[in-house]
């Protein structure tokens, strides 16, 4: 009992061991789910190399670019803040004013050099311009009593008009690339029942998503990436009438222009800190954009035929069996089916087009009805075909026969009548000529 005690007490130990030596970083949140403290500071040196300073926040073990919302306030000094107690954070629902320049620091910072900090000339310049940006949108667009430092006050090395320019013409062209929608986007096509489609994205954004398969009641979206195509295909036993593809339902979105998918975990908002105090700046962060989607609906085209069979008395007639055909020559079968007690079959699924029917076999005591209907089968709708089978019914040799018997008893009536006739004439003794000439008489009476 002591040595299981022993062993189990080492094993514990090994456990804690084992997770302790595990970076606490590693269970690290994402900034945009910050909930304790963090350090927000000034860049080292950057007022030196670039003329103006440049902000980060480190939480968690991770140190984020972050950009000035209001230039000429004081910078925070880079010790740790209190959550909910120096600062607050608000997202893209509380500052939903901030949504463009989130997606301009993606498009112009964070989605070429990443979240940390610029570790070289290029991404320098792109933080210094994302960063003249920011200044300049809030002014313009948000708060007309903010300020902001001429393009030309930056080291030229990082930041001029000229970089500006260059930085926001192509800050621009990946930012309306991205949001350029697909130009089947909201389309609504009609497709027959078994049959196939494609769709193509004449503004060439389609190419852009990643590849999938998706079928959606019996309607299957396929689309390859690098291809402009959408391929929809309904199948022969769809039940609805409808399929709507949603692009986003399945995580799908346009595939970011550095290559990226699209992760929900860390690009769905953005985090603006909000310095409680009013003299610190406030400052944000982004590795927002708003993901571009897609939807198209499918409305499936298809119809019935509902036939009915009766005899001569407008009766379900049971047991008959029918062939439905693509020709008028009747040798494309598509399917057989037997009337029920009701004496009805109902073919479903039918994609719109003309069809033939005609009877196979019929039920014992029917005369097979050899004739072939045309049927026309438009979507939504259910044509109706009605069969009448005659009876071999024996009426007419019926009635024939009674005449012949009613002929046959008159006739032997009448033979009777001339032989009782002829034995009174002999009782008469009437000679047999004149017996001769009576019946003869008799005869021609008759």
């Amino acid at each position: 009992m002591k040595e299981k005690a022993k062993k189990l007490v080492s094993i514990l130990m090994l456990v804690l061991i084992l997770l302790s030596s595990i970076p606490i970083n590693a269970f690290a949140a994402f900034i945009t789910d910050m909930n304790s403290d963090a350090q927000f500071g000034v860049i080292s040196g950057s007022l030196t190399e670039y003329g103006h300073e440049l902000h980060y926040s480190n939480y968690d073990g991770t140190t984020y670019l972050l950009f000035c919302t209001q230039y000429g306030m004081k910078s925070p000094n880079g010790s740790s803040y209190s959550f909910n107690g120096d600062f607050v954070t608000q997202y893209k629902a509380q500052r939903s004013e901030y949504e463009k320049i989130a997606e301009y620091i993606y498009f112009g910072y964070t989605s070429k050099h990443g979240m940390g900090l610029p570790t070289n000339d290029n991404a320098k310049r792109d933080a210094c311009c994302t960063q003249q940006y920011v200044w300049e949108y809030i002014k313009n667009n948000i708060d007309g009593n903010m300020k902001f430092p001429t393009r030309d006050s930056w080291n030229s090395n990082y930041m001029s008009s000229g970089l500006y320019t260059s930085w926001l013409n192509e800050t621009e062209t990946a930012y309306n690339q991205y949001h350029r929608n697909t130009s089947i986007n909201g389309t609504s096509v009609k497709v027959n029942i078994g049959e196939s489609t494609t769709l193509n994205d004449s503004n060439g954004v389609l190419a852009h998503y990643e590849s999938f398969n998706h079928n959606i009641n019996g309607v299957t979206f396929s689309h390859l990436q690098g291809s402009n195509e959408l391929n929809i295909s309904v199948s022969a036993d769809a039940d609805a009438t409808n399929a709507n593809f949603v692009s986003k339902n399945y995580g799908i979105y346009e595939i970011m222009p550095n290559g990226r998918k699209y992760d929900s975990s860390t690009m769905a908002n953005y985090v603006y800190f909000h310095f409680n105090n009013g003299v610190i700046q406030n400052l944000i962060f982004s590795n927002y954009v708003d993901p571009s989607n897609f939807n198209v609906s499918v409305e499936i085209q298809s119809g019935k035929i509902a036939l009915q069979k009766t005899n001569n008395m407008g009766n379900a007639v049971s047991d008959c069996v029918f062939e439905l055909y693509r020709n008028a020559e009747c040798t494309d079968l598509i399917k057989t089916a037997t009337t029920g007690n009701d004496g009805r079959i109902l073919y479903d699924k039918l994609k719109p087009m003309t069809y033939y029917i005609k009877e196979k076999s019929v039920a014992t005591g029917y005369l097979l009805d050899t004739s072939v209907q045309r049927v026309d089968v438009v979507a939504g709708q259910t044509t109706n075909v009605t069969f009448k089978n005659n009876e071999p019914t024996g009426q007419i040799k019926y009635i024939k026969k009674v005449q012949i018997m009613i002929k046959l008893q008159e006739q032997n009536l009448k033979l009777k009548q001339m032989r009782i006739y002829t034995m009174l004439l002999k009782q008469k003794n009437i000679t047999q000529k004149e017996i001769v000439l009576e019946k003869l008489h008799l005869i021609a009476m008759v």
